[in-house]
C-alpha cells in the first residue's frame, strides 16, 4: 500500500544503510532500515509498510548491529527495543492511517456520477416519467441515454406535442437521479456529458498531489526533522480537508483536493518512518504489518459513514473531523533520536533515549558511560557534509538515472519494474473504484474491499518464504487477470462478477505489497535509490489514469474497465517472467552484477 495510493512511505538520505556486500537476504534475517530515493523505507524481514495508498512489503539485509553497543541499534537494545515508550509512539503514529484512508477513496462517494438524462420540459398533462419515456432514447441494454434526447415540437396543447423518434441530439443540461445521493461534486457542477473528464480529474488531482508531496516532504523530513515535517503536513492536511467541502467553485475543489493529497504523504510517510526508527530490528517486521491496520479500519469505516451522509459536503466535513486529533498525537511525539544523532544534536538525542529507558523500566540498567556511548555513536552516525557545486550535484543525479537504462539487462529490468508498478497501481485502484460498472452496491463493495486489505497485508510473507518472489509475484498478476477476464463470461449484475472482481483486488493487493521488496532486491546498490524512486513515480501515474478508465470508458461499455485492468495485469504478469528470482540471493552491488547474471 504508493498506500497503493495510500501515501508514499519515505525516508531521507540520513537513514543508515546495511547493504553489506557479502550479506545475503534470508527469510529469517532481521535487518536495518535502508532508504530509497523516493524516500521509501525498506523495513527488515518481510514486513509490510504503507506507501501512498498502499501497504508495501519490503526487506533488507541481515545485520548483527543489534547487539553491537557501538551502533544505534545497540543503544536501542540498552534502553529497550520494544517497550511502552515505543508502543506509545506506534499507537500515536499509526492513527494517521485511519485519517488518510478516509480521503484516499472518498471519491467513490463524493465523485459519484448518478444516473442522469437530458432535462425534460414541462408539457401540459404529461408526467415527467411519460416525457422521459417519450424523449429520452434507450441504449441497446435498455438503459436510458444520459446525454441524448429526441427533438420535439409543441405549441401549448397536448395534441400538438410531436416527438421525432428517429432523430437524436445532444444536450448540455441534465436532470439527476437523487435516489442514492442528495448531492455529489458531479451534480453540483454538472460534470457529465462533455464534462465527464473533469469528474475523473477530481481523483486524478488527488493522486497527483500525493505524487508531488512524497519527495518534497522527504526533503523536509531530512532537513527539519520528523516532528516538524509531521506538523507542517498535518496543518496542510487538516485545513485542506474541510476547505474541499467549503469550495465556492470547481476550481477551488481541485486546488484543495491537491493540497489535501499533498500533505497526506507527509503525515503518513514520516509517521511510519518515526515509528520504525525507534524500534529494534527484530520488531520492525511485525510493526510494519500492524501499522497498516488503521488504514484498513478507515477503509471499512468510510462506506459506513457515507451510507448515512448522502450529501458530499457534509460527508467531506465529517470525515475531515478526525484529522484534528492529529495535532494531539503530534504533541506527544518525540523527535527521532536517530535523526538527531545524524544531525549532531547529541544532547537532545541522549535526553530522549534516557526518557525511553525510564519509560521502558531500563533507567537503572543504563551503563555509567552511556553519555560517552551516545557521543561516540553520534560521531560515527553523523552525516558527512561534502561541498558540491550545483553542477556536480545535478551531474551526479542525472548519471544515476541514465545508468538505469545504460546496459541491456539493466534496461530490461528497469522497464519491466516500471510496467509492473504502473499496472499494479492502475489495477488496484481501478477495481476499488469500479463498483458502478459492476452494478454493485458501492457501500457494501467498498466495505468488503477494506476487509480484504487485512489478509492481503499478511499473506505475502509465508508465500514468498516457501515459493520465492518471482512465482508469487507473477502468479498474483496472472491470477488477477484471470479473475477479471473470467468475470466477463457472466451476465451483467451477477454476484459472481462482483466476487471475482473483489478476489482480483485481493490478489493484486498482494502484488502491490510484494513489488516493493522485489524491486529493492532487483536494483543494484549503487542505483537502488534511483530505481525505486522512479518506479514509485511511474506507479503513481497508473493511479492517476484510473478514474478516467472507470468513468469515461465505463460510460461507453461497463465491461471495458475490467477488460483494460485484466489486460494490463496480464501484460505485467507475462513481463515479470523476465525477472530473476532473488530469494536467498546476494543483492547486486553494481550494474556489472546485473549484466553478468549474478542476481
Amino acid at each position: 500500500m504508493t498506500m497503493k495510493g495510500k501515501p508514499e512511505v519515505y525516508s531521507d538520505k540520513t537513514s543508515p544503510s546495511v547493504e553489506d556486500k557479502n550479506k545475503k537476504i534470508g527469510d529469517d534475517q532481521s535487518g536495518d532500515i535502508t532508504m530509497t530515493q523516493d524516500h521509501g523505507y525498506e523495513t527488515p524481514k518481510h514486513s509490510i509498510s504503507v506507501a501512498g495508498s498502499e501497504c508495501e512489503l519490503k526487506s533488507s539485509n541481515g545485520s548483527s548491529s543489534e547487539s553491537d553497543p557501538n551502533t544505534f541499534e545497540g543503544l536501542l537494545n540498552i534502553v529497550g527495543e520494544a517497550g511502552p515508550w515505543q508502543l506509545q509512539i506506534f499507537l500515536l503514529t499509526s492513527f494517521v492511517g485511519f485519517c488518510t484512508a478516509l480521503h484516499n477513496l472518498i471519491y467513490a462517494f463524493i465523485g459519484a456520477i448518478p444516473d442522469h438524462w437530458c432535462t425534460l420540459p414541462t408539457v401540459g398533462n404529461y408526467s415527467q416519467n411519460d416525457l422521459k419515456n417519450l424523449l429520452i432514447p434507450r441504449k441497446s441494454n435498455g438503459d436510458f441515454e444520459s446525454c441524448k434526447t429526441h427533438p420535439f415540437s409543441w405549441n401549448g396543447t397536448d395534441e400538438a406535442f410531436v416527438v421525432d423518434g428517429n432523430v437524436t441530439e445532444s444536450c448540455d443540461v441534465v436532470d439527476f437521479d437523487y435516489s442514492t445521493f442528495d448531492s455529489t461534486i458531479v451534480t453540483d457542477w454538472q460534470l457529465v456529458c462533455g464534462d465527464t473528464f473533469w469528474a475523473s480529474a477530481v481523483q486524478a488531482m488527488y493522486m497527483f498531489g500525493i505524487l508531488c508531496g512524497s519527495p518534497i516532504f522527504g526533503a523536509v523530513s531530512d532537513k527539519l526533522g520528523r516532528r516538524k515535517a509531521i506538523l507542517i503536513s498535518t496543518i496542510i492536511f487538516v485545513i485542506a480537508g474541510p476547505l474541499v467541502a467549503l469550495s465556492p467553485n470547481f476550481t477551488f475543489v481541485m486546488i484543495t483536493r491537491f493540497l489535501l493529497a499533498f500533505g497526506s504523504p507527509g503525515i503518513y510517510g514520516t509517521s511510519f518512518v518515526l515509528a520504525i526508527e525507534v524500534l529494534g530490528p527484530s520488531w520492525r517486521g511485525l510493526a510494519g504489518n500492524l501499522f497498516c491496520l488503521p488504514f484498513a479500519v478507515g477503509y471499512m469505516v468510510l462506506p459506513g459513514v457515507a451510507y448515512f451522509l448522502r450529501d458530499w459536503k457534509m460527508l467531506q466535513l465529517v470525515l475531515s473531523a478526525p484529522s484534528v486529533l492529529l495535532f494531539a498525537t503530534w504533541y506527544f511525539l518525540p523527535e527521532s533520536p536517530r535523526w538527531l544523532l545524524r544531525k549532531g544534536r547529541v544532547a537532545e538525542a541522549e535526553a530522549i533515549l534516557r526518557q525511553a529507558a525510564a519509560r521502558n523500566g531500563r533507567k537503572k540498567e543504563l551503563p555509567v558511560d552511556f553519555s560517552e556511548m551516545v557521543a561516540r555513536i553520534a560521531d560515527s552516525e553523523k552525516e558527512n557534509i561534502i561541498d558540491e557545486t550545483w553542477k556536480t550535484k545535478i551531474s551526479s543525479v542525472l548519471s544515476g538515472y541514465t545508468n538505469l537504462f545504460g546496459t541491456p539487462k539493466m534496461r530490461t529490468r528497469t522497464l519491466v519494474v516500471y510496467v509492473c508498478w504502473a499496472s499494479i497501481s492502475l489495477t488496484y485502484y481501478g477495481i476499488a473504484l469500479n463498483s458502478p460498472n459492476l452494478s454493485a452496491d458501492r457501500y457494501l463493495y467498498t466495505f468488503i474491499g477494506g476487509v480484504l486489505e487485512v489478509p492481503s497485508y499478511f499473506m505475502v510473507p509465508p508465500l514468498i518464504k516457501y515459493f520465492g518472489r518471482k512465482p508469487v509475484f507473477s502468479g498474483f498478476l496472472l491470477i488477477c487477470s484471470g479473475a477479471l477476464f473470467l468475470s466477463l463470461l457472466f451476465e451483467e449484475g451477477s454476484a459472481i462478477i462482483i466476487t471475482l472482481s473483489l478476489f482480483g483486488k485481493f490478489v493484486i493487493g498482494g502484488a502491490y505489497a510484494l513489488i516493493y521488496l522485489y524491486a529493492t532486491e532487483l536494483m543494484p546498490t549503487l542505483l537502488r535509490t534511483y530505481g525505486l524512486g522512479t518506479s514509485s513515480m511511474v506507479g503513481r501515474v497508473g493511479s492517476i489514469i484510473t478514474p478516467f478508465i472507470v468513468d469515461i470508458l465505463g460510460k461507453d461499455n461497463r465491461t471495458y474497465p475490467s477488460i483494460v485492468f485484466g489486460s494490463v495485469a496480464l501484460v505485467a504478469g507475462c513481463l515479470s517472467l523476465l525477472l530473476p528470482e532473488t530469494r536467498n540471493r546476494r543483492l547486486p552491488e553494481s550494474v556489472e552484477d546485473v549484466e553478468l547474471g549474478r542476481v
